[in-house]
């Protein structure tokens, strides 16, 4: 109770005196009003646990006093020490400002009212430890919600990336076992390699994390890594249409692709155009890929074998990867993916 504060008002001097001697040797801090103008004040700048007050005031009377406190300082605990004996006026305010207790004068200090203030101390420390249990209850249940959200979101992605790799290594087992790849030595050889930089650059992008992105980031990655890279060669990345759409999915994994489609596509072609762009349908907008590479025509292994692998990668994003025009000197390509 040491940390507790009594706030008690009385226009009564005598009354306000006695009770500061008759309360001297208790636990709980005091303060005393002689008015309800006065207790406001107070309340104003200290922490009041129980306020016990007289009813007959002049100018403000205590129920108006109880009235407010109500409605500003719900918490604290109210007593009323009165001289009305009528059971119809007790009733009447305890059921418009819910007293704790009603004590009617003249009182019994030792025996009345230090075990009322007692007790409202002790029913106000319950009130406050209840609400900051129930407190930290909801805290700790939106705590946990949030993490059985969260486990479940991840295990949802682990499930969903497990998947993906049973997929693609059965495709690429269904792949390598086509005796027209394995016919070719070389070819194969080169196949077994593009294979395994693919495996390992999708398997370092695990496990899978969505992020909003948009087309200025991707530009932006894809320019840094081939100044880096290949600043020798002549690649241009370009955007079709100013966009500010924002895209959501694997970002990670889309810049892995085009990073590994870069590498290889270099090693046949000696120019590579990009040309990025988006289109929005109700349904959903759609990001574009154009890849106009300028073949080597004196290679023998031709780009064009490696887009059954590069497919099968790409459809991990929900994309396709298709030729759209083909000739003699140079092949376009068509790199596309949905969110």
């Amino acid at each position: 109770m040491k940390n507790n504060t009594v706030l008690f008002v009385d226009d009564d001097m005598n009354i306000i005196n006695s009770l500061r001697r008759g309360l001297i040797d208790e636990e709980y801090k005091k303060e005393f009003a002689y008015s309800g103008e006065e207790a406001l004040k107070i309340m104003e700048t200290t922490k009041i646990s129980l306020i016990v007050t007289d009813m007959r005031m002049p100018k403000m009377n205590g129920l108006t006093l109880l009235k407010i406190i109500s409605e500003k300082y719900p918490d604290v605990v109210k007593v009323v020490l009165s001289g009305y004996t009528q059971l119809p006026q007790i009733l009447a305010t305890i059921n418009q400002v819910n007293i704790f207790k009603f004590v009617t004068k003249p009182w019994n200090l030792e025996e009345e009212l230090i075990p009322i203030i007692r007790q409202s101390i002790e029913y106000y420390n319950l009130t406050v430890e209840r609400e900051k249990m129930k407190e930290e209850i909801e805290r700790k249940n939106t705590l946990y919600t949030q993490i059985l959200k969260s486990s479940n979101e991840k295990f949802s992605t682990m499930h969903t990336d497990y998947e993906n790799i049973k997929v693609l290594d059965q495709n690429i087992f269904k792949y390598v076992k086509n005796p027209s790849i394995q016919e070719n030595a070389k070819l194969f050889h080169n196949h077994l390699a593009f294979i395994e930089d693919l495996h390992k650059n999708y398997m370092d992008t695990l496990p899978t994390v969505t992020t909003y992105f948009d087309l200025e980031k991707i530009i932006k990655k894809l320019n840094t890594h081939i100044s880096q890279n290949h600043p020798d060669h002549p690649i241009e990345i370009l955007q079709k249409d100013e966009s500010t759409l924002q895209f959501n999915g694997n970002y990670n994994l889309l810049i892995t692709f085009l990073k590994l489609f870069i590498e290889y596509a270099i090693k046949h072609c000696h120019t590579l155009k990009f040309t990025i762009s988006d289109k929005s349908s109700k349904d959903a907008t759609k990001l574009f890929f154009i890849i106009e590479l300028l073949q080597n025509t004196s290679q023998e292994n031709d780009f064009i074998t490696f887009i059954p692998l590069f497919n099968l990668f790409c459809k991990i994003i929900n994309g396709e990867f298709e030729v759209i025009k083909e000739d003699v000197d140079y092949t376009v390509l068509s790199f596309k993916i949905g969110f």
